[in-house]
Formats: C-alpha cells, sequence, structure tokens
C-alpha cells in the first residue's frame, strides 16, 4: 500500500523485478544457459518459485532467432514483469548485444482489463 500510494510505482515495480532476476537462485545447469533457453525454461522457473493455488502461467513463443513473445497470466503486476524480462535479458542476452524488451501494445495488458500480458524480447 505504501508502494501504491507513493511516487514512481512503475519504476518501482520494474526496479524490483529487475532485482528479482539479478538475484534469483538459477539451477545449476541453467547457471550459463543463452537467453533462449532461459525464456523457455520461463514457465518452470515461476513455478518452482512458487507453492499451490492457482498461479498462472508464462508462455513463451519464439517470433525468430533474436525475437520472442512472452505472455503472461499470473500473480504480478505488469510493471514487475516488464521487470523481470529486463533482468533476464541484461542477464542472459549474449554479451555486446542491444537488447529491448517491450510490451504489445496490440494487446491490453492485464492491469488494464486484459485477459494476459505479452512482453516482447529482442536483441
Amino acid at each position: 500500500n505504501d508502494m501504491a500510494e507513493g511516487h514512481n510505482l512503475s519504476s518501482r515495480l520494474v526496479g524490483i523485478g529487475v532485482e528479482i532476476f539479478r538475484t534469483i537462485k538459477m539451477p545449476p545447469e541453467l547457471e550459463h544457459a543463452s537467453l533462449p533457453e532461459i525464456l523457455n525454461t520461463w514457465n518452470d522457473l515461476y513455478h518452482m518459485q512458487h507453492r499451490g493455488g492457482d498461479i498462472g502461467y508464462v508462455k513463451v513463443e519464439q517470433v525468430d532467432s533474436t525475437h520472442y513473445k512472452t505472455i503472461h497470466k499470473n500473480l504480478y503486476p505488469d510493471d514487475m514483469l516488464y521487470g523481470v524480462a529486463y533482468g533476464m535479458a541484461r542477464r542472459f542476452a549474449p554479451k555486446g548485444s542491444n537488447y529491448k524488451v517491450y510490451y504489445d501494445e496490440k494487446v491490453q495488458r492485464a492491469d488494464d482489463g486484459g485477459k494476459e500480458t505479452v512482453i516482447h524480447i529482442q536483441w
């Protein structure tokens, strides 16, 4: 509630998401994985961090070799999901690559009443 009533809520949620993926404990086999490998395990990682109840899902679709679309229906605000996606790209994109994380403007986000939130990751 304090965050919601304060300033810069969106920036704070993005920052929390980035920090989550900076500090998340990864299974040893994924410590040095590629970004596509990490993206394709996102739903599993999400479920490993939560227990019980209907926690939703993360679906990942490959658009091309350096462009993935992620579809989210889960417990977190959209800006926090965006931060997690950004943190994931920052940690696992090929060194020296330029990566881009953005909401799909053609799909109404969950926070705005949509069914799912769609985030694109490119590098």
